[in-house]
């Protein structure tokens, strides 16, 4: 008696190639964003730390008619994990301030820094 031909199942070669290309196109394009979005993130928080920095001080010159460079006297602290290095002023502080915080979002061997100061200009500036 002749046994019928039994079908194998499972993947050709060809099918697991065009697999394997559709995945590294979407992380071709996936890669890229990602660390876009990384960088947002990151950049937000320097923003948000110096944005309540920059209220904090005003909130002190209300009160007390000048400017500080005390973080204590303030009432700031960060907490959890955070990209970028405490606040520190820059200049005397009595009738303005500019404070900073320095950190590397890209992972380059350059550090970013930014910077705002009493009339709430916010700037970035790499590093060399």
């Amino acid at each position: 008696m002749i046994s019928p031909i039994k079908k194998e199942s499972g993947f050709t070669l060809i099918e697991l190639m065009i697999v394997v290309a559709i995945v590294g196109i979407l992380a071709a394009i996936a890669i890229p964003n990602y660390d876009t979005f990384r960088k947002k993130v990151k950049t937000v928080e320097a923003s948000t730390m110096l944005g309540a920095l920059a209220s904090l001080e005003e909130a002190y010159r209300a009160e007390h008619d000048k400017y500080t460079d005390d973080i204590v006297a303030l009432g700031f602290s960060t907490t959890g994990k955070n990209y970028f290095s405490q606040p520190i002023f820059v200049g005397p502080a009595a009738q303005s301030f500019t404070a900073q915080v320095s950190g590397n979002i890209d992972m380059d061997p350059d550090l970013d820094t930014w910077t705002i100061n009493d009339n709430r200009l916010l700037t970035h500036v790499q590093i060399d």
